[in-house]
């Protein structure tokens, strides 16, 4: 086991407080392989790295209906703050307004070209 995942695996844990944080930690759990995560881990600190931020987010897009940019990851400070961005998110209207089909109006009867 690497160093910071020994010490991650001895210290204290605080259990996640909303369904999003708890949502999120089944997520990093599943994608660090580990068998706990605390609200305040930082991911790259339990040695997430970039490719699994990207796996992170597809499962969160997959399990939230949101889409989180990679980024997010990394300027979260901990699962705790993650887990209000996703929340955020979730909140916000859509930046792409819906479909709105176009009308079509009647085209004019166009006249022959005669040559004369």
């Amino acid at each position: 086991m690497r160093p910071l995942r020994e010490a991650a695996a001895q210290r204290a844990i605080t259990a996640p407080r909303t369904s999003t944080e708890a949502r999120l930690a089944d997520i990093w759990k599943t994608v660090l392989a580990l068998p706990e995560v605390c609200v305040f881990d930082n991911f790259f600190d339990l040695w997430g790295q970039s490719l699994l931020a990207v796996k992170v987010t597809a499962l969160v897009a997959e399990q939230f209906g949101v889409s989180l940019p990679t980024r997010a990851i990394f300027d979260a400070e901990n699962l705790a703050s993650l887990a209000v961005r996703i929340d955020q998110i979730a909140t916000q209207p859509a930046a792409v307004p819906a479909f709105q089909p176009i009308k079509r109006q009647a085209r004019q009867p166009q006249t022959p070209n005669t040559v004369s």
